[in-house]
């Protein structure tokens, strides 16, 4: 008989399973039986759902506090900036809710137990803070006590390595469980067994979660969508085919008709010859001798 427990950073878990198939609801009461198969199957350890000792999740919870400190500073914005803020009040009050509801079925759960830690709201962000360092002092806790024989851990946090390492050293298998996009490769070399979520197949998914439908499309934009088909199918007029033929077609004139008495007059019409013109020559200047011989003829 091995004795296992498991450590569920909750927030961690979501987010992984979400990106191996966001169209699921998850439900992590069945969550740690569907593991135990996986331990059973891929890693070979002969384990049961009986040597179970307990769950733990650790997640931040959504408080009064957070909600009245929002309302306060809405009150006191300008209301271009009181609009946004007001859709994010909206978005942690659903919130809120949706984990509320969460936290009463969670007390249905078998050997399960919810570590809750406040959620902190600075600079107009909520986040969780003290979750992983609760899980690692919960972590080596127990392997001092000598409280399990195998652990398998739901994060990929990797301030959880050192605590690894030293719940390795007290003789404890450690199986780490996580997408290889959110958790560390430090972790994952360190661990004894890594078990890849994202290559869960659909079955093992079927385990622990209910697939449903993504939202359908409007019906509105299907109506449209009809009637656009019904307009390509049905065929038009011939008389309403020429007019808008006749729309996208170029206007031309039509030629005029030429009588062929004025085309021979055209064409015997000649075009004058016109005579180029030789520059004339400036007269040339008379030498000295030509103009003393000019002289002695004037002279006789």
């Amino acid at each position: 008989m091995k004795r296992v427990m498991l450590f569920y950073d909750l927030e961690n878990f979501k987010r992984v399973l979400d990106r191996r198939d966001s169209h699921r609801t998850y439900d992590f009461g069945k969550a740690q039986y569907t593991i135990i198969d996986l331990i059973k199957r891929q890693i070979g350890i002969n384990v049961s759902a009986e040597d179970i000792v307990r769950t733990y999740a650790y997640t931040g919870a959504y408080g009064n506090d957070i909600m009245s400190r929002m309302k306060h500073e809405i009150s006191i914005l300008k209301a271009d900036e009181k609009k946004r803020k007001e859709s994010f009040l909206d978005y942690i009050e659903k919130q809120y809710a949706e984990q509320q509801k969460f936290f009463s079925k969670a007390l249905e759960y078998n050997s399960f137990e919810l570590r809750t830690y406040p959620l902190k709201y600075e600079y107009g962000k909520v986040f969780q803070k003290g979750v992983d360092v609760q899980l690692a002092v919960d972590f080596v806790t127990h392997a001092f006590r000598d409280n399990f024989d195998i652990a398998v851990v739901a994060s990929g946090d990797i301030d959880l390595l050192e605590s690894l390492k030293t719940v390795k050293s007290l003789g404890k298998k450690v199986v780490v469980m996580g997408h290889p996009a959110h958790t560390s490769l430090e972790l994952r070399r360190e661990s004894d067994f890594f078990i890849d979520i994202s290559r869960l197949t659909t079955n093992e998914l079927n385990g622990f979660s209910t697939k449903h439908r993504p939202p359908a499309p409007r019906k509105v934009e299907a109506v449209k969508k009809d009637e656009q088909t019904k307009e390509e199918a049905t065929p038009l007029p011939e008389a309403t085919i020429k007019k808008e033929a006749a729309k996208v077609e170029p206007k031309t004139e039509p030629m005029k008709k030429v009588d062929p008495s004025k085309v021979k007059e055209v064409e015997s019409v000649k075009e004058p010859v016109v005579k180029e013109e030789k520059p004339k020559r400036a007269p040339r200047k008379k030498g000295v001798l030509e103009k003393l011989a000019d002289k002695v003829l004037k002279k006789d």
